[in-house]
């Protein structure tokens, strides 16, 4: 199947169920109208969409990262890992503490981790760290 009518495919679906709850709403951001266009456009691509000519490359791994983090906020939740306190890790990689603290706030956050502990659980799981 050609992957780019399967997304086009997607998207008419999804827009046609969006136009069906606009027509049953009084008070919605698009209007049918919009919707409308957006489903005519979309059934035309999906005609016009010829199959692909190559073989699509396969999908990118998962990086070793995940979950969004930088290569510096992966050094600094194995740091988290070893028991290092702010300022040890600061130490080891050079960087400021205010640096370090920055970057466990945005680890805590991107992971959806309440605290240190629960950050370092959930990286383990993910095979963040060792």
């Amino acid at each position: 199947m050609n992957p780019v009518t399967s997304d086009l495919d997607k998207v008419i679906s999804y827009v046609e169920s969006r136009l069906a709850h606009v027509r049953s709403q009084s008070r919605h951001p698009y209007t049918a109208a919009e919707l409308e266009n957006v489903l005519t456009v979309a059934r035309r691509l999906a005609a016009l969409t010829p199959p692909p000519t190559v073989d699509l490359p396969p999908p990118p791994q998962p990086s070793k990262r995940g979950l969004g983090l930088t290569d510096r906020q992966c050094e600094v939740i194995q740091g988290m890992s070893e028991g290092k306190d702010n300022g040890e890790i600061a130490r080891d990689l050079v960087l400021s503490v205010e640096t370090v603290r920055t970057h466990a706030k945005t680890i805590l956050r991107k992971l959806g981790a309440r605290n240190r502990t629960h950050a370092v659980a959930l990286a383990i799981r993910q095979g963040l760290v060792s």
